[in-house]
């Protein structure tokens, strides 16, 4: 399962690159993971960063943020053939997480 989160994440990393106007969205197992840009639209050199948010249904439209998420995890971002690995903050509102980053490209 921790395999199939990280693929998911590196996925969407992967595409947070390019301009975004929208949130990404992916179910992996009992999870829900989102992943966006902090602005939008990402501006090249000006700071922004990449939001993550997970969540688990607790059912009936109720979900939970998930603590510790990342604490098995990596997150990384890839452009051509250049990657970084990001490193990623938590938010103060359980299941949340952050990682700053400057874009470079359109």
């Amino acid at each position: 399962m921790k395999l199939q989160i990280f693929l998911a994440l590196a996925i969407i990393a992967a595409s947070a690159v390019m301009p975004a106007f929208a949130h990404k969205t992916v179910y992996v197992d009992e999870y829900e993971i989102e992943v966006g840009w902090r602005d939008e639209p990402p501006l090249v050199s000006q700071q922004n960063a990449i939001v993550f948010a997970f969540t688990t249904s607790d059912g009936e439209g109720v979900s939970t943020g998930v603590t510790n998420a990342f604490k098995d995890l990596t997150a990384t971002v890839k452009s051509g053939s250049v990657s970084k690995q990001l490193d990623v903050l938590s938010e103060s509102k359980a299941g949340h997480y952050y990682s700053k980053i400057l874009p470079t490209q359109t």
